[in-house]
């Protein structure tokens, strides 16, 4: 009851299009003729849902970045369909919540997604050729993130990075594919915190290397974060061509508000600026 007072509703359900399309059956006849449906969707395509939801230009996406109550930033998606009006609503919504709101495309990994996935990706390849996840981990804290790409891997899931990676490579195949790795990690059970074994062993409150996955080779530090930035920054300049995001401020705002990309580098297209890797 009461969902027919509200302005804003705001779905977050399984990540499954037929749960979703069920709820939204359920919730459209309850809700006013005003009101703006969103999805906390990370990676089903906007107009799938917006065709679901009956009223497709007041239907938008609202993606909100696991810890939410840390997290600041919320991609605002928006389908073809979405209108203008209903898009400057859920910014200013988002910015009630105290968010950083950036509007993206409703195509596939919108924007963090679409350039976090090939990074944490290629680190899996990098364990495929043999070097060490402590090698590569320490690559990348040494160029200013939280933590390492393998690190955020165990954090996120196998399972679910192993699916997220797998609609990125359906959705650009030339240039993507799944490390092999992270079938092998799903398929071995090792899932990272959540199952206490990953690319690091918890238990408790501690945590250890696990020795499958660091005692190996190691290579320059400069070469794993070369390998790790050069698909990111590549990827980046596609969401642009494509107005994924309509300037360079968005996809930084993005990545140091999204994956904690270390904002005294000014963001992912700065610090490519003034490398020298933006050509």
């Amino acid at each position: 009851t009461g969902f027919d007072t509200c302005d804003v509703v705001v779905e977050a359900v399984l990540e499954k299009l037929e749960v979703k399309r069920a709820v939204f059956a359920e919730l459209a006849p309850r809700l006013a003729e005003r009101c703006i449906l969103a999805s906390n969707t990370s990676a089903i395509p906007l107009d799938e849902l917006a065709a679901a939801s009956g009223r497709p230009d007041r239907f938008v996406g609202i993606h909100f970045f696991n810890p939410v109550h840390k997290m600041p930033l919320v991609e605002i998606v928006r389908g073809t369909q979405t209108s203008p009006a209903t898009v400057a609503t859920a910014v200013e919504f988002a910015k009630q919540l105290k968010k950083i709101p950036v509007v993206v495309r409703g195509t596939p990994g919108f924007l963090v997604n679409r350039l976090l996935m090939p990074y944490l990706n290629e680190a899996g390849k990098l364990v495929g050729e043999g070097v060490s996840a402590g090698c590569i981990d320490a690559a990348m804290v040494r160029f200013g993130m939280p933590m390492g790409p393998l690190r955020l891997l165990d954090e996120v899931g196998l399972d679910v990075a192993h699916e997220v990676a797998q609609e990125l490579a359906a959705a650009f195949a030339d240039r993507m594919t799944v490390a092999p790795v992270l079938a092998e990690m799903r398929q071995a059970g090792l899932l990272g915190r959540k199952g206490g074994r990953g690319f690091y062993i918890y238990e408790g409150r501690s945590e250890r290397p696990n020795r499958r996955y660091h005692a190996r080779r190691s290579l320059p530090l400069a070469e794993v974060q070369e390998r790790l930035l050069a698909v990111m920054v590549a990827e980046a300049k596609r969401c642009l061509a494509e107005k994924v995001v309509e300037t360079e401020d968005d996809i930084d705002a993005g990545m140091i508000f999204g994956t904690g990309f270390p904002p005294f580098r000014g963001g992912l297209v700065k610090w490519a600026r003034d490398s020298g890797r933006w050509a």
